[in-house]
């Protein structure tokens, strides 16, 4: 009994050494893989924007940054912010414009999701956003829109609250794609590969 509580004790010294002898250069290939270490922080520039509540922002290719906000859509600049707080609809009225996600499609154009689901719009030759004339003259809903997405390839992909898809070729030709999972609204449009997207719903995924 004596002789197997010996063996067994020097088996453990053993294993315990083996593993003494190897943790310094296991740490050092630990270390060797990590990534430089990277710091959050907000920059001098967004310092005023601590108490706003941004849903979206785009770098556009004007050299801005754009922010979607709950009071409206905001130019980030050396000299001052622009904000829009209003965009007018078809029929000449102002509305509050509450954003939750803007994107840069075709020619510069910024395309803004309200958060009732409404497309707006600011072209390179407006100063206010509208409603989204360029889509709703091709014949688009821009209505009940829960989420939208611009490819790299330049079509640009619409979700609607009734599950449906609309995917728009730069040359203002579309066409509907719809769902048959009966899965609701979808929840998220993102990009892969060359020209393609996937859909994400409350219950499936696409």
């Amino acid at each position: 009994m004596q002789k197997n509580q010996i063996t067994l004790h020097f088996h453990i010294f053993i294993f315990l050494g083996f593993i003494l002898s190897i943790s310094p250069l296991a740490e050092e290939r630990r270390s060797a893989r990590l990534p430089p270490e990277y710091t959050l922080q907000t920059p001098s520039l967004l310092n005023h924007l601590s108490s706003t509540t941004v849903l979206s922002t785009l770098y556009a290719s004007d050299g801005y940054l754009w922010l979607a906000t709950l009071d409206g859509i905001r130019r980030v600049e050396q000299q001052g912010d622009q904000t829009f707080h209003h965009y007018r609809n078809f029929i000449g009225e102002s509305e509050r414009l509450r954003a939750r996600k803007i994107l840069e499609i075709w020619d510069g154009e910024l395309l803004a999701l309200t958060l009732e689901n409404r497309l707006t719009s600011l072209t390179r030759d407006s100063s206010e956003f509208q409603s989204a004339y360029r889509l709703k003259n091709i014949g688009v809903s821009i209505e009940e829109v829960v989420d939208a997405y611009f490819s790299a390839s330049n079509h640009l992909w619409l979700g609607y609250a009734n599950g449906h898809i609309t995917l728009i070729e730069s040359n203002n030709q579309y066409q509907q794609i719809f769902s048959e999972l009966d899965a609701g609204a979808p929840t998220d449009i993102f990009g892969y590969g060359d020209g393609h997207a996937l859909v994400s719903y409350r219950e499936f995924n696409l």
